[in-house]
């Protein structure tokens, strides 16, 4: 999907049905975010895609204040799909929003942090996905250090671990 889809005045449903989701379980302290391939492969400027991001974040902090924002770049596809100068652009916006170490949050969009995926290839053949065994370990693996360092900011400048916690539905108990 397009960021844009995500927006709550989009008219989608899409962040209305994510918000009440979380609400559900009674809030979150983490949300993972990618959405930019169809943003790729649509040609969307740098511009229009960071507004939108600023867009999101702001209304969802409004709504979950205090939530961390982990926000995965576009990892590189087919170039059939999308021009590289379009997964380009794309990737500026993240990077400027989200800033450019990963796990951390350097960007200008306070409350958003890197997870750089970029080193995992999408599969030849489903050029926006990874589908393999081998993929979703690795794109998980680099995931989870993005939202263990944004959860324990510590763990980074080398602080103590989080110990004896444990993740229950989308929250750190």
């Amino acid at each position: 999907t397009r960021l844009q889809s995500w927006l709550k005045t989009a008219g989608t449903g899409y962040y209305q049905a994510l918000a009440l989701g979380v609400t559900d379980v009674g809030g979150c302290d983490w949300l993972t975010m990618g959405p930019c391939e169809s943003d790729a492969v649509n040609g969307y400027s740098t511009a229009a895609y960071h507004a939108d991001m600023v867009s999101f974040v702001a209304s969802w902090l409004a709504d979950f204040p205090g939530t961390r924002i982990i926000w995965r770049t576009l990892q590189h596809i087919d170039t059939a799909l999308a021009l590289q100068a379009d997964q380009d652009k794309i990737n500026a916006a993240i990077l400027a929003g989200a800033g450019s170490t990963h796990g951390q949050a350097t960007g200008d969009v306070s409350g958003v942090y890197l997870s750089e995926v970029r080193s995992v290839p999408a599969f030849p053949g489903n050029q926006l996905h990874w589908v393999t065994d081998q993929q979703a370990g690795d794109v998980g693996g680099i995931m989870a250090t993005a939202d263990y360092m944004a959860l324990n900011p510590a763990v980074a400048t080398g602080g103590a671990p989080i110990i004896g916690s444990a993740i229950v539905r989308g929250r750190v108990a």
